[in-house]
């Protein structure tokens, strides 16, 4: 990933955001459920909440993406979206494009700007 790269910060994501880059410290895991399947595989969904030095916001992953993101570290997530649920954004990246790096000032996150707990209508913030 190339230092170049222009990383959108997570307190200005939008239901539009699209074929964004975002750099984010994954913070917790917050759920994982397994879904049920209609072949003989289980499928797995979970929710990370994740931070930067802008706010934070809720990662989306899915079966082996889930593996993928470790608690504490540091990843760059390429061509991600927005995505909303029940009109609350969720990030997501599919095909999942996340790659870990190490940065030499760990991130500082600040918490007081969810972008995953404004309620979403029509495009516009209503909460």
């Amino acid at each position: 990933m190339s230092e170049q790269t222009k990383h959108t910060p997570l307190s200005l994501l939008t239901p539009y955001s699209a074929d964004i880059s975002v750099r984010f410290k994954v913070v917790d895991l917050l759920v994982q459920v397994k879904l049920p399947a209609h072949t003989p595989k289980q499928h797995r969904v979970a929710e990370f909440l994740v931070g930067d030095e802008s706010g934070i916001a809720i990662v989306q992953a899915k079966d082996d993406q889930i593996d993928r993101l470790v608690v504490g570290e540091t990843f760059v997530m390429s061509h991600a979206r927005a995505k909303m649920y029940d009109g609350y954004l969720r990030l997501v990246s599919d095909p999942f494009q996340v790659e870990s790096i190490a940065l030499e000032t760990p991130l500082e996150i600040q918490t007081q700007t969810d972008a995953s707990s404004v309620l979403w209508e029509y495009g516009t913030p209503i909460q």
